[in-house]
């Protein structure tokens, strides 16, 4: 097999290792894992992530924390009932990456308008999610997002984008 050389230290783009590491699926790969990683490498975008009261106001903030209580390592659920909490502000689930030290970590966050935000990072860790990269695939609203998740055998949070992906090929799934 041929080794790949994905999470390195990189002087600018911090984005490039998770660059390598899909071009290196779509290389080694085959069928769908192939099709799907050229897909997020076409769709992929950096994109600056604000705290919770820049992106939106305090009030949204207080009702994160007092109704959707983001936990530790479950992103995609705290980014879910976010989303449908403030439905009135018509808040986004977006599924990505979180990038630490060049290392790319599948994590989902918020979108609302052109602001991104991430009450996992925030709230759940206490960080500070500006000082952090992001790269976003896609955005859908609450209750696509929850019906797209509810399909397939493993009806869990998060997986949006290749339940989806998956849904819409299915002549490659062998």
């Amino acid at each position: 097999m041929k080794y790949v050389k994905t999470f390195e230290s990189y002087n600018g783009d911090e984005t490039e290792s998770l660059k390598k590491l899909l071009d290196a699926m779509m290389n080694l790969g085959s069928g769908i894992q192939k099709d799907i990683a050229k897909e997020k490498l076409s769709l992929m975008k950096q994109v600056k992530v604000k705290r919770v009261s820049d992106a939106i106001d305090k009030n949204a903030a207080d009702i994160i924390r007092t109704n959707v209580r983001p936990k530790k390592k479950n992103c995609y659920e705290n980014s879910l009932h976010t989303a449908e909490y403030l439905k009135a502000y018509d808040v986004k689930y977006c599924e990505g990456w979180i990038m630490l030290h060049g290392i790319p970590i599948d994590h989902a966050f918020n979108k609302v308008g052109d602001d991104y935000f991430d009450v996992t990072e925030e709230f759940a860790l206490g960080g500070n999610p500006e000082e952090y990269t992001y790269v976003v695939l896609k955005d859908w609203d609450p209750d696509t997002a929850l019906q797209i998740m509810a399909t397939g055998p493993y009806k869990c949070y998060g997986d949006v984008f290749n339940k989806e992906y998956i849904s819409k090929h299915p002549e490659n799934i062998k």
